[in-house]
């Protein structure tokens, strides 16, 4: 799916087109090739967009991996295009390989505590237990989840799936997509009647993409996210299906597992038409030189420090 953002300039439209984005989707990629096809296929893409979407406009991309080979193809140069990388965000991650013991023992001594206590409390409660559903039919437990993050803080600030009808419809279609391909895994934790914490996930090329996560907020003090969590990294360790856990975010607590990060990089690719570059381009250009300007400190050594963004110029 493609979405045009409009952003007023001097009372004129600008246009980006992008992948959807929401409140709690921030990453975007192309599915390209990598080598000199790619770079072939991005310059086709730019120029298709350009025709589509009336001047001026630019097609953005947020949270590109290091590893893409979008980012190899911009770095590469795209023809007829002119294209800003910057620095953005990273994504945490966590290699799965060797025995699960082995892995929890490298967790602080603190946060092996605190899931021994959250489990025993757990254990304790009537019903409890932890369910994986996963195969073609896996789609039609959405609804569990949507009602149990609509339920909580994202139902509040309205980021919750359910808090739209067209985000809802497109959740809908993607995990009946992702489910008749075998992607699609939906877990939960369940106690006293209730299901507890769900996770959605998307497993592809012996990676497990965590998307979303719900808890409900009554059972806040068992931390039933992390318990959830805590079993879906046993999982993954256990099956040997994956050899790799990522979150498509950085967020604090996902230190307490020990995660990796892997550089992302935000792109934005701007067609050589007048309007795009002048409308569209040196206003990021010059918004990228704001922000670096601070950045540029001189080292020890008397070099300047590495900038956080680029410019590949293509005629």
């Amino acid at each position: 799916m493609v979405a045009v953002r409009r952003r007023p300039l001097f009372g004129i439209e600008r246009r980006a087109v992008g992948p959807p984005r929401g409140p709690r989707e921030t990453c975007g990629d192309l599915l390209l090739a990598p080598g000199p096809d790619g770079v072939s296929a991005l310059a086709a893409l730019s120029s298709v967009a350009a025709e589509t979407v009336p001047e001026p406009m630019c097609i953005e991309l947020d949270q590109v991996y290091d590893s893409s080979p979008t980012i190899q193809a911009v770095r590469a140069g795209v023809p007829g295009a002119l294209t800003l990388v910057e620095a953005a965000a990273p994504v945490s991650y966590l290699p799965i390989h060797g025995a699960y013991d082995d892995y929890c023992a490298r967790l602080t001594a603190h946060v092996r505590k605190n899931l021994r206590r959250c489990r025993s409390r757990h254990s304790r409660l009537a019903g409890s237990a932890y369910e994986v559903i996963d195969g073609p039919e896996a789609w039609r437990e959405l609804d569990r989840f949507v009602a149990l993050e609509a339920s909580g803080w994202k139902g509040r600030e309205y980021s919750a799936i359910g808090s739209s009808s067209s985000t809802l419809a497109y959740h809908r279609s993607l995990t009946r997509k992702l489910a008749a391909r075998g992607w699609l895994e939906l877990s939960f934790l369940h106690a006293e009647g209730r299901t507890l914490a769900a996770q959605m996930s998307v497993r592809f090329s012996r990676v497990l993409f965590g998307l979303r996560m719900a808890y409900d907020e009554d059972f806040e003090e068992l931390s039933p996210g992390s318990l959830l969590f805590e079993r879906m990294l046993q999982r993954a360790f256990e099956a040997g299906q994956v050899d790799e856990l990522n979150t498509g975010s950085d967020h604090a607590w996902q230190r307490n597992w020990q995660m990796r990060q892997r550089a992302c990089w935000n792109v934005r690719i701007f067609p050589r038409r007048p309007l795009s570059l002048f409308l569209g381009f040196l206003p990021a250009l010059l918004r990228r030189s704001q922000r670096e300007q601070p950045a540029r400190k001189p080292d020890p050594s008397g070099s300047l420090s590495r900038p956080t963004a680029h410019l590949v110029s293509c005629v």
